[in-house]
């Protein structure tokens, strides 16, 4: 991820990674002198997942701090969500508040970056929700790229072959493949 991170800063992109907050200090040693990238700093500002809440944002109190309205700016940027899975209910109001307010109303390039061990949880909707965060939340976000009409559609249809996969005595990959 670092190494994505440079190359986007080096594109003029501004980089902006959010993670749970028992992270900081995992992330926090990139920003500081004698860190073991120090000769290639990487710039970033640092966000936790507890501030994806209306009010909280702008309430940050580190000096380094990135506003909404820095967020909503028209300059491009990088958006790192480590621990993505932490994102993965589209009901939560986190979720929401990075959909509705950041993501959707963004005027400039919003590229998203996301780490997580644990992309599936409970269905296929875990990972669905977090493909949708790169396209603001839309359903068809992925209509002129990957020409994807409907997110939802493509992976209630998944995972119902999934579930008929795994009713098989043939658990395969293959097997699911060739569904």
């Amino acid at each position: 991820s670092l190494a994505v991170m440079k190359f986007f800063e080096m594109q003029g992109y501004r980089t902006i990674l959010l993670c749970p907050k028992k992270l900081e200090r995992n992330w926090a040693s990139f920003l500081e002198h004698g860190n073991k990238f120090e000769n290639d700093h990487i710039d970033f500002k640092l966000r936790f997942h507890t501030d994806l809440i209306d009010g909280r944002w702008d309430s940050y109190s580190r000096r380094d701090s990135f506003t909404i309205r820095q967020m909503l700016d028209d300059k491009p940027k990088l958006l790192v969500i480590d621990e993505s899975h932490n994102l993965r209910n589209s009901k939560s109001n986190r979720y929401k508040y990075l959909v509705d307010e950041i993501l959707s109303k963004a005027k400039g390039n919003i590229k998203v970056l996301m780490l997580s061990a644990t992309p599936i949880n409970n269905s296929l909707n875990d990972i669905r929700n977090q493909f949708k965060l790169m396209v603001g939340g839309r359903e068809n976000g992925f209509e002129d790229t990957l020409d994807i009409k409907n997110i939802d559609y493509t992976f209630k249809t998944a995972q119902k072959k999934f579930n008929e996969w795994v009713q098989n005595d043939d658990l395969r990959i293959g097997a699911f493949i060739k569904m």
